[in-house]
């Protein structure tokens, strides 16, 4: 694992610096969402995140909100740093989300914080390289916690995505071995091995400080 210094590369180096601008895009978005469902339907005034998803199943309630929100972050980070690097190409194409310094990334959040992975579909594994991974703690109102993390799986060597076996449904997973730690640049948060987890890291959150 790596504490992220100054890149060299334009577009990173504004990524890390603008992370707090990024989480207050998406809780404003939050906020601004939960403001309409109370006003369009006559809901609670004191509407929260997790009442918008009451009629999911418990087990299946992280699923849909990460699966929601994952758009929100890429949409996020895309108005920020569009803000400051006006002349940059922040288009997606069909293997990746996201331009930086002419690099291709890949985006995925979970708000899933208490696992060690990311899910994906079946495709995940064409995509490119290097990924920027979140994972999130969801509180009533917005995002609370955070870990922010890069990493280029071409440099890994046991970190990939995997397809789950007999699944019917085409997922896939991915997990920081403990062997690519070092490959893992942490921009907020942690990525540790714990003694009770033989091959596999732990993505530790860090509180964010957003008005």
């Amino acid at each position: 694992m790596s504490r992220y210094t100054n890149s060299g590369t334009k577009d990173l180096d504004v990524l890390k610096n603008n992370i707090n601008q990024i989480v207050r895009e998406v809780n404003n978005y939050l906020q601004k969402r939960l403001e309409f469902e109370s006003n369009m339907w006559g809901l609670s005034k004191d509407l929260k995140i997790v009442d918008l998803f009451s009629s999911s199943a418990q087990s299946q309630q992280t699923q849909d909100i990460t699966k929601e929100f994952q758009s929100v972050w890429t949409k996020a980070i895309r108005k920020v740093l569009s803000s400051f690097l006006r002349n940059s190409n922040f288009n997606e194409g069909a293997y990746f989300d996201i331009v930086l310094d002419n690099e291709e990334y890949e985006i995925k959040t979970s708000c899933a914080y208490w696992t060690k992975e990311w899910a994906g579909n079946k495709y995940s594994a064409n995509k490119v390289g290097k990924h920027i991974l979140i994972k999130y703690k969801v509180g009533d109102y917005g995002i609370t916690e955070l870990g922010f993390y890069i990493v280029d799986l071409h440099q890994c060597s046991k970190t990939k995505w995997v397809n789950t076996e007999a699944d019917t449904t085409s997922f896939s997973a991915l997990k920081i071995h403990a062997e690519d730690i070092d490959k893992v640049t942490c921009l907020i948060g942690e990525v540790v091995k714990r003694k009770s987890a033989r091959f596999w890291a732990t993505p530790i959150l860090g509180e964010i400080l957003v008005d």
